[in-house]
């Protein structure tokens, strides 16, 4: 059991050793101080000019030996209360100061809470087409109930009132000559009733708390009109509500709603074609005074239905919560619209709005309850809210069902993943940029200040012609700028002039810095791992090798060119040859007399020992003349010698199967003859138990035994396996095949049977008397029974 823990306690002592070297080297290989912040929270930055790696791992022995010069910023939090809305706050903090480092994250809570004292501003945009008008007298008598509503949901509230129609244009409003009215007014079609002319929008009262003037308003400017069509310009009067922000009288720091109170479908962009109208909406303000406090659309001819996602856009920008009352034939209109919008609700409307104010209070509790933060996507940023406590129904980044007084807290996290383009072009001007998240139905929104921890300080302090680089560079964070101007240069910009290292790859010298550093000489290159050349030109990893030696360590990678010059051999005195220098003329050397090939290894002008690559493989021999044998050169007579004494060893070793139950004998058996080195002399193939084998015997007498390929006869086969054979496979045919039909079968009934049943249940028999037929039964009145019964007595 001991011993288990100590394997154990060693194995996570060994990975917490390497993962502690790897973030060293992670954070060694850094350039500079803004790189080395940016490998993340373990790396810090030595501002020293003599040390060995200015970027170090925290909590080391190099993080320590600079002391108090490091630049080292970490993630901090600050938060900043606003007090400006006292007795009125959604929303606390209402900003905070973030610092955050790359791989790291900073967390906080935000509290939210909604209030019956915070500002409502609600406004009511109503259709006035003809098939409303009942709901015009309903709205009339039923004002006081919208107000007292107001009045309970917010002391501070607002109100606002708009009406809608359709595009003045047909086929949208009938064509009829509004401009001749009867003596009571134009009258709508299908309703006897005074009719005004029709428009797209109009606002009728800029939001006010004024009760009495919301009233009076409803009493006498709600005029019916009339449209040809089911679909009215509920999206055009949306948009202009939304666009024309100062107009409407929506307050910045106030709870927006609009009802839009109909019983049709809506025209959507497109639909404007019909009429000629083919501009797309601008999503501008673009409104008329036509009366005193009366105001109307003027480009509703010129510019087309808004889209849905203008729409959305418009609602989002403004803060403003849909509340769509409509009858329950366009419900499903509406809420699809509402999917699409991604805010608001759809109350049903009773046939003459006599339950406006119900709507109000209950959408308006629901509206309200639906928290949720608008996270923006920065590319490098991770921002995530989660409601923590206080909230039952949880939402992404929000919470529903909310109650009025109700404190939901959040917990919002901010990480820093990457110090991307986008966000370092954010710093050029300014050390931070403000993120927002918004909570739109509140129209609330919590502002982060947020520093990302991209740069150094250090860096923006340089010391001008610094003594520390020769009065030829400027000092910061520890690192030398050379002056370009006066040619100087040098870790410490101690070279000058025409004095310089060699000149290397992209015309710097010694390649630039990755690849070496120029010594305090001004002459020498120290090239860094891996290259090499009098400029740190080459790369090593370049350079012919095997098995991951360079050169196959008989030689030297040459430069520019990354070839091998191979080395002399020291037996043979021969140069190593092959791409990489693997080819070894040693081997050509007999180990008896140390001669290369048993002679001069000069023949006519000719070298004995040759030597083949293949790939990776290369293999030295000797070429030898007649009257000599392999493997170096040797006369015939003294390798036919060898192989006589060593054949009876050779036969030992092929019966007892290896040659160390053979008494004397050195052996090997191969099973492959290319494995067979070239220094062995090749003897005559031995028989045994019906094989050819060849053997070959080295100068010391060691044996490789190899079997000739196909030497064998050919096994004799058992007849009785063939007939075995045969019948199985005839047996197994035929019951595989009886299988088979009895399937095929199966499946033809079972077609037959349900076509059958089909017919079946289609019949359409007749159920008819048959004329022929005689019932078995008969009927007999007894008349005496009847004269018995009424006799007196019976």
């Amino acid at each position: 059991m001991d011993k288990k823990r100590l394997m154990v306690i060693s194995t996570v002592i060994l990975f917490a050793r390497s993962v502690l070297l790897v973030k060293g080297l992670n954070c060694q290989t850094a350039k500079s101080c803004s790189e080395c912040v940016q490998r993340g929270v373990d790396c810090i930055w030595c501002t020293l000019p003599n040390v060995t790696y200015h970027c170090v791992q925290r909590n080391t022995a190099e993080a320590h030996s600079c002391g108090m010069y490091v630049e080292d910023k970490v993630s901090n939090f600050r938060s900043k209360e606003k007090n400006d809305l006292l007795n009125k706050t959604l929303i606390s903090p209402q900003s905070a100061y973030i610092q955050v480092r790359v791989g790291d994250s900073v967390a906080f809570n935000v509290s939210v809470m909604t209030s019956r004292t915070y500002p409502v501003d609600f406004y009511i945009l109503m259709d006035l087409s003809s098939s409303l008008r009942d709901d015009v007298e309903t709205l009339k008598n039923t004002t006081h109930k919208i107000v007292a509503t107001l009045l309970n949901i917010s002391s501070n509230y607002a109100v606002g009132f708009g009406s809608f129609v359709d595009k003045p244009v047909p086929p949208f409003v009938p064509n009829i000559p509004y401009s001749t009215p009867t003596p009571k007014g134009p009258v709508c079609f299908n309703h006897q009733a005074q009719c005004a002319e029709p428009y797209s929008y109009r606002h009728i009262l800029t939001l006010t708390n004024d009760s009495q003037k919301l009233q009076y308003i409803v009493n006498t400017q709600l005029n019916i009109s009339h449209s040809s069509d089911n679909p009215e310009s509920a999206l055009d009067g949306a948009g202009q509500v939304l666009a024309c922000k100062k107009l409407i009288g929506w307050r910045n720091e106030a709870f927006h709603m609009m009802m839009i109170i109909t019983d049709a479908n809506y025209h959507r962009a497109g639909d404007g074609k019909l009429g000629g109208v083919i501009v797309p909406f601008d999503g501008r303000c673009h409104m008329d005074r036509i009366a005193a406090e009366l105001y109307q659309y003027n480009q509703s001819t010129f510019y087309d239905y808004p889209s849905i996602p203008q729409l959305k856009n418009l609602f989002t920008d403004v803060g403003v919560t849909p509340i769509f009352a409509v009858t329950k034939t366009a419900q499903n209109y509406y809420k699809d619209l509402v999917k699409q919008l991604g805010t608001g609700v759809v109350g049903e409307l009773a046939n003459d709005s006599s339950n406006l104010a119900q709507i109000i209070a209950e959408k308006y509790l629901k509206a309200i309850g639906h928290i949720q933060f608008s996270v923006p996507e920065i590319d490098g940023l991770t921002v995530t809210v989660q409601a923590v406590s206080g909230c039952e129904t949880k939402l992404p980044s929000g919470c529903a069902d909310v109650k009025l007084e109700q404190q939901v807290t959040f917990r919002v996290t901010v990480a820093l993943d990457k110090c991307t383009v986008n966000i370092m072009r954010q710093l050029q001007s300014q050390q931070s940029f403000d993120l927002i998240l918004k909570i739109p139905v509140l129209a609330q929104e919590f502002i982060i200040h947020l520093t990302p921890i991209c740069k150094c300080s250090c860096e923006m302090e340089n010391e001008m012609n610094s003594a520390t680089c020769h009065a030829g560079g400027s000092l910061a964070c520890g690192l030398c700028s050379c002056n370009m101007e006066q040619k100087r240069f040098g870790t410490f910009c101690e070279c000058q002039g025409n004095q310089a290292c060699p000149i290397g790859l992209a015309n710097l010298n010694c390649s630039g810095a990755d690849h070496g550093t120029c010594l305090g000489n001004c002459f020498e290159c120290q090239c860094k791992e891996k290259y090499f050349g009098p400029a740190c030109q080459c790369n090593a990893e370049y350079c012919p090798a095997v098995k991951g030696q360079v050169c196959s360590n008989h030689g030297t990678c040459q430069c520019p060119h990354t070839v091998c010059e191979c080395n002399t051999a020291p037996l043979s005195q021969l140069k190593y040859s092959g791409t990489a220098c693997s080819c070894d003329p040693d081997f050509c050397v007999n180990p008896k007399t140390n001669a290369v090939c048993s002679r001069s290894n000069i023949t006519e002008g000719k070298t004995l020992c040759h030597c083949s690559e293949n790939k990776a493989q290369c293999k030295c021999g000797c070429t030898c003349p007649a009257g000599t044998a392999l493997p170096f050169c040797q006369d015939e007579t003294e390798v036919s010698d060898v192989c006589m004494k060593q054949e009876k060893c050779a036969l030992c070793v092929l019966r007892m199967g290896g040659g160390s139950k053979c008494d004397g004998c050195k052996a090997e058996i191969l099973s492959d003859i290319a494995t067979v080195q070239l220094q062995k002399s090749r003897c005559p193939p031995l028989l045994f138990d019906g094989c050819y084998y060849d053997y070959f015997v080295d100068p010391f007498g060691t044996i490789s035994v190899s079997m000739v390929p196909d030497s064998c006869p050919p096994a004799s086969v058992n007849p009785w396996y063939i007939a075995i054979g045969v019948l199985g496979g005839v047996i197994i045919t035929g019951i595989i095949s009886l299988v088979l039909i009895k399937l095929i079968l199966m499946i033809m009934d079972r077609v037959e049977y349900k076509k059958f049943a089909k017919h079946l249940a289609e019949a359409n028999w007749a159920q008819n008397d048959n004329p022929l037929y005689v019932s078995p039964t008969r009927h007999y009145d007894n008349v005496a029974y009847e004269r018995n019964r009424s006799r007196p007595g019976n």
